[in-house]
């Protein structure tokens, strides 16, 4: 997630928004959630987060300090070991795609 939350960054940065409003759908709403948290947004709007949004939320909060500091990046890869965390805890499928893939590669 870190390098894709960079990614979003350097765009928004490229094309020289100032106050963007960020959407994401399904891991880019996760994607899109990081990166209002870290940098600031006019609006998010995350459509079919694949994540239980309140856990998610509550990781993303926990660490804004850090998400809005130079520790970016290690708040961001704190969060997605957190989540991976959480998938086994809660025991949702892991990788939590697997059903997507397996329709996309017929296996």
């Amino acid at each position: 997630m870190q390098s894709l939350v960079t990614d979003v960054r350097a765009v928004i940065e490229e094309v020289g928004l100032t106050e963007p409003a960020v959407v994401g759908h399904s891991l880019g709403a996760s994607i899109a959630a990081v990166h209002a948290a870290a940098h600031g947004a006019r609006a998010v709007v995350c459509v079919d987060q694949s994540l239980r949004f309140g856990e998610f939320a509550a990781l993303v909060q926990a660490r804004a300090d850090d998400l809005r500091s130079q520790r970016t990046m290690e708040a961001v890869a704190s969060i997605d070991r957190a989540l991976l965390h959480l998938a086994y805890a809660n025991e949702m499928p892991f990788p939590p795609y697997r059903g997507r893939q397996a329709r996309r590669t017929g296996t």
